[in-house]
This record gives structure tokens, C-alpha cells and sequence, in this order.
């Protein structure tokens, strides 16, 4: 039995290229973020960073896996998300996605 309760999760899990300036990487950042609200069945995203393995996770919520799925191309080719993605070491990023299974919980 399927369960689809919720959005569709995208998780990118990246490093930088070597020499990228962090602050320099997370204005470009703001292009994604830009381009990403305009896309249909875009709910939100979220960019965190762990400073001790110096590894980006992208949290980004989809209405629908169509959605997630139809972005992809269309990033790839906006100039939006250009220059942050030069940035990224494209050589080692992981893309997951995930429908929602369970409720969420909540404090």
C-alpha cells in the first residue's frame, strides 16, 4: 500500500569546488533561491552547511515528484542557478527524493 501523505523532499548533499569563497558561493546561493519560486509546485528550500566534513545539504519541498523531477532539466539550464552550480564540485553530488510517508511531528 502506497502512502502519500505530504510534498515530495529533494535532498543535495555537496561540497564546493576547491577555493570557492563560502560567502561568495551562498550569494550566488540566492539565485537558486530566486529561480526556484517561480517553479511550479515549488513549496520551500532550505541550504545548511556542517562545518566539520564542510558538506552542503539543499532541503527543497515539491507539491509534487512531477514537479521535483520536471525542475531538474530547467535548473540545469537557468541562468539563475548558474553561478552557484559552477561552484559546486558536480563530481560527488548526491539528489535524493522522497515522498512523505508518515505525518510529520512537531514540537
Amino acid at each position: 500500500m502506497s502512502h502519500n501523505l505530504g510534498p515530495v523532499l529533494e535532498l543535495v548533499i555537496f561540497k564546493l569546488n576547491e577555493g570557492v569563497d563560502r560567502a561568495e558561493f551562498l550569494r550566488a546561493s540566492d539565485g537558486i533561491s530566486s529561480w526556484a519560486r517561480k517553479q511550479p509546485g515549488f513549496i520551500s528550500r532550505t541550504l545548511s552547511h556542517d562545518p566539520e566534513t564542510d558538506t552542503y545539504f539543499d532541503v527543497v519541498y515539491w507539491r509534487s515528484m512531477d514537479d521535483a523531477q520536471a525542475a531538474i532539466p530547467v535548473a540545469e539550464r537557468s541562468d539563475e542557478c548558474a553561478p552557484a552550480f559552477e561552484m559546486i564540485d558536480r563530481t560527488n553530488v548526491l539528489m535524493h527524493h522522497g515522498v512523505q510517508q508518515a505525518e510529520p511531528v512537531a514540537v
